[in-house]
């Protein structure tokens, strides 16, 4: 009861961030929590497309598949209703967030990067580090490595899957991360022309 009440509230968290997004009440909506619920969405349900797409075809797990009929299993038809709101989820904020933020800030999307500070650019460099070896040692569990791994004989190929997804993203994540910190100038101009100041909501 408590695990399905908190998933009702976050559900009804999602539909409101959704609204705020193409409604034109959300340019009113505060900046601060909405990019930080938006956020929290995106690193949940982007990342997680390319596994829903892949684990799909692989059909259910071994754990799944060895389980007796006595054991509390999802029924099929839940779970694929589950797994196509996760997707459409992540799918809706790939469109209309970039589109949402473009309408609000405009002015970022405007220029050309500035350079980052020493400071600035030591910590990106660290934080871009971090997510590389985080990225490697995922990638390593998804190619068989078993090292620091609890109950390696139990990991069935969905579990490898989503270490290589997970890893593959950790590695985009920290390639960018060490772009902003690129104390060149940057090649390819984010807009030529003025931005405009969104017009206020009726």
């Amino acid at each position: 009861m408590l695990l399905n009440t908190v998933t009702i509230g976050m559900a009804g968290a999602g539909i409101a961030v959704a609204l705020a997004l193409v409604r034109p009440w959300g340019m009113r909506v505060p900046g601060p929590p909405l990019a930080f619920c938006a956020w929290v969405a995106v690193g949940f349900l982007v990342p997680l497309l390319p596994y829903a797409g892949l684990g799909s075809l692989l059909g259910p797990t071994d754990e799944v598949a060895s389980s007796g009929n006595d054991a509390p299993t999802m029924p099929g038809w839940e779970a694929a209703l589950v797994q196509l709101g996760f997707v459409g989820m992540g799918l809706g904020l790939v469109l209309a967030l970039p589109a949402y933020l473009r309408r609000r800030w405009p002015h970022t999307f405007a220029g050309r990067l500035e350079s980052s500070t020493s400071g600035g650019s030591f910590v990106l460099r660290c934080v871009a580090l971090a997510a590389g070896v985080v990225g490697l040692v995922w990638i390593a569990w998804a190619a068989g490595c078993t090292v620091a791994v609890a109950h390696p004989t139990t990991r069935d190929i969905n579990w490898r899957l989503l270490n290589g997804v997970s890893g593959l993203w950790a590695l985009i994540a920290g390639a960018s991360t060490y772009a902003l910190q690129r104390k060149g100038p940057t090649r390819v101009a984010r807009a030529a022309t003025q931005p405009r100041s969104p017009q206020a909501p009726r």
